[in-house]
């Protein structure tokens, strides 16, 4: 199944992305472009200094407060794509997504002037990078650990209580384990969505954080694009309108070769892990009219874990962390209409999502999830201060869960749950989920008052439906010109994962997770310095737990809390860039009414983040980044078991011994030097980049659990590469 969707993904994306392209090259070099979309905002990064005050990242000001650096340069005419219907008001935007929008996810990079052998004037690279220097604040990247889970925790919470989105469709992450990278790429990308908690009412199915990339709007002036080659990957990006139509394309593909460069460089002297995967898209825009105007996107990801281990071969036994291999495609189809009062979306969505652990022994579980949406979101403005904003979708889809004696780990777990008798799964499993959400918005004397619901329900094949209302809140005033005081908070829900919540593998009774979320903070940005600084608090309730009698019984009977605080500060100009991001956290988890309380999975309390990017001279620019974070916990043994006589052993663990070890600090820290200039009709830049960590991640073991040897991240790597546009 994993190489037959490899097999028809690459030969899908490849097809189409020659189909486009060859079609694109039709358009004359003299004949005006159609006005697909705006191109200063396709290829112009806006500097930091721009950003807004988002709890998690950083955000371009609105036009209307702070002009972005591409308002330097003429820009084409451009066809509205409003994203989630944007109101066509003095802002541009919702008056919230000053704060919870967030910027371009890889923001370290400035604009690197050169000077062409045929211009007096200076020029500017069009498009940015995939470099190790990315970086995004406050989250941490770590294995995954639980079901489902991406590895990226947010503000105390563990991987899988957080949600991820592209254009609000949900997929299993939105950014590749351990490196972080984006799973569309970082060129197509505006106004990511990214915050460790207290997000508005348009997501759900999250009781901690969210992630929701979306894509910016495709260049009209011409074909262009980009390539990059080194030891690390290779990537290709083309856009740019079609001949004889109103309309525009982008395609990428993405290939991530750290593993093959780790393995190489390390063999089996080191017990490391290393991340591989391939990514790509195509997009197609279609302007009908005026007014309307509709768009499909297909985006296809590949995502694996590669382990060297000087105690094992293959699927390692690991303390705590999981080892899958995700696949998943999304194709989505949108048709927006636009008037002066009222702004509509109309979406059709399919995603079809694998997930494919791998145990010591050869123990699997494979689920496949196969998941269809239409959604409708509308925006209606009736007057220049007051806005309501709906949202209505209907999802339902398959599951299947394919396992014989395994189940996955919940928070506070250590490994998986291992059965004596055969499961006997593989059957699908219907469900349907709709979900509403409903928004006034109010902006006037310095005043945003922010108000909504988020409905939610979710009926499963069983026959039971459960229901969740979660009201929202948000609230901004603004002190003086470049400051602003903000709170924002309500209730959150989560459904339960698909097969937990069926009779063969679980409890069909189980009903949402839940938790209720505040934040107060503070936050400037002028005369090019920007900055952010926040307190949050988050209690979880009715938390799914095993139970204490049998391994595939569940109930919601845990709960707990994460509290803390998050800064950042930074500074940017045309020359240089940047910033730091402080977080501070606690966050605990009681299982039981009659447990003790203990650390949870999310609980790193210090995360500290740095990323500069300085302009040397005209043609050289120097970047890197700095992050240091605590270690991860890990449970004691206390004892091992042997499963029945079948030669499957089992570690132990006391409760008074969940989360209780903590593994040594973090340390990550890279640095890239590129060299720009020009060849006829491109332009080229030639950069080192060198990237390491002092991470210990787990312990690896062997079969029975006699022999250790702490896991790594890779200790250095280096590489040289080359970068093109054309």
């Amino acid at each position: 199944m994993q190489n037959y969707l490899k097999f028809i993904s690459t030969l899908f994306l490849f097809s189409i992305t020659v189909t486009l392209f060859a079609q694109a090259e039709q358009t004359p070099a003299d004949e005006p472009a159609p006005a697909t979309e705006e191109a200063a905002q396709a290829t112009e990064q806006p500097a930091p200094a721009a950003e807004q005050p988002a709890p998690a990242a950083e955000q371009p000001a609105p036009a209307a407060e702070q002009p972005a650096p591409a308002a330097e340069e003429p820009a084409p005419a451009q066809q509205p794509e409003p994203v989630r219907p944007e109101p066509d008001y003095e802002e541009e935007k919702r008056p919230e997504q000053f704060y919870f929008d967030q910027p371009k996810v890889e923001d370290r990079e400035v604009e690197v002037e050169m000077e062409a052998a045929k211009k007096a004037a200076s020029e500017k690279m069009r498009y940015r990078s995939e470099s190790s220097t990315s970086q995004l604040p406050y989250g941490y990247f770590a294995l995954p650990e639980t079901a489902y889970g991406s590895g990226l925790m947010l503000g105390g919470s563990s991987s899988n209580e957080s949600a991820h989105f592209i254009e609000g469709v949900k997929v299993p992450f939105t950014h590749h384990l351990l490196s972080g990278r984006p799973v569309i790429n970082q060129n197509l990308l505006a106004e990511p969505y990214f915050f460790t908690g207290a997000f508005g009412v348009e997501l759900s199915d999250s009781t901690g954080g969210v992630t929701d990339i979306k894509f910016r709007p495709i260049r009209s002036d011409s074909i262009g694009g980009m390539f990059d080659l080194s030891m690390y990957g290779a990537s290709l990006f083309v856009e740019g309108p079609l001949a004889k139509h109103k309309g525009g394309f982008s395609a990428s593909v993405e290939a991530d070769t750290t593993d093959l460069f780790t393995r190489l460089a390390y063999r089996k002297k080191h017990s490391v892990v290393s991340s591989g995967g391939i990514n790509g898209h195509i997009r197609y825009l279609q302007e009908v009219d005026a007014s309307n105007s509709f768009a499909i996107s297909v985006v296809g990801v590949q995502d694996s874990l590669y382990y060297l281990s000087k105690v094992s071969n293959g699927a390692p036994n690991l303390s705590k962390s999981l080892s899958p291999e995700t696949i998943f495609f999304l194709i989505k189809a949108d048709f927006d209409h636009k008037t002066e009062r009222l702004n509509s979306r109309f979406s059709a969505n399919f995603v079809l999502s694998n997930y494919d652990y791998k145990f010591f022994k050869k123990d699997t579980l494979t689920t496949i999830d196969n998941r269809a949406a239409i959604e409708e979101h509308l925006s209606w403005k009736f007057s220049k201060n007051h806005a309501l904003d709906f949202g209505v979708t209907l999802a339902g889809g398959l599951f299947t869960t394919d396992t014989s004696y395994i189940l996955l780990p919940l928070e506070g777990e250590t490994g998986a749950a291992k059965n004596v008798e055969n499961f006997k799964s593989g059957n699908d499993s219907g469900y349907f989920q709709p979900s509403l959400y409903i928004k006034y918005r109010l902006n006037m004397s310095g005043v945003e008052f922010v108000p909504g619901v988020n409905l939610s329900g979710n009926l499963n094949h069983s026959g039971t439906f459960r229901w969740a209302a979660d009201p929202r809140l948000f609230m901004a005033f603004t002190l003086a010109k470049p400051a602003k005081l903000y709170i924002s908070g309500g209730l959150y829900s989560k459904r339960p994962q698909y097969e937990i919540a069926t009779e063969s593998l679980g409890s069909k009774g189980l009903g949402y997770e839940n938790s209720a979320h505040a934040r107060l903070g503070f936050a400037l940005n002028g005369n090019g310095f920007f900055g952010d600084f926040a307190g949050f608090y988050k209690y979880f309730y009715n938390l799914i737990r095993r139970s204490r009698s049998a391994i595939k019984d569940y109930e919601n009977g845990g709960k707990g809390w994460a509290a803390g605080a998050e800064a950042r500060i930074g500074y940017a100009d045309k020359s240089v860039s940047v910033w730091a991001s402080y977080t501070f956290l606690r966050s605990r988890r009681t299982d039981f009414e009659d447990s003790a309380e203990r650390k949870a999975d999310g609980d790193i309390p210090h995360i500290f983040k740095a990323a500069f990017s300085y302009n040397l001279i005209r043609r050289i620019n120097i970047s890197g980044n700095l992050a240091v974070a605590s270690g991860i916990l890990l449970s004691e043994f206390s004892a091992t078991e042997q499963l029945a006589d079948n030669g499957i052993y089992l570690p132990v663990v006391a409760p008074e011994n969940v989360n209780s070890m903590r593994l040594s600090n973090s340390i990550s820290y890279s640095l890239r030097f590129e060299y720009l200039f020009f060849a006829e009709k491109i332009r080229l830049g030639l950069y080192a980049d060198a990237k390491g960590s002092k991470s210990d991640v787990d312990i690896l073991w062997n079969s029975d659990f006699s022999q250790s040897a702490k896991l790594h991240l890779v200790p250095i790597l280096g590489t040289i590469g080359i970068r093109g546009e054309f």
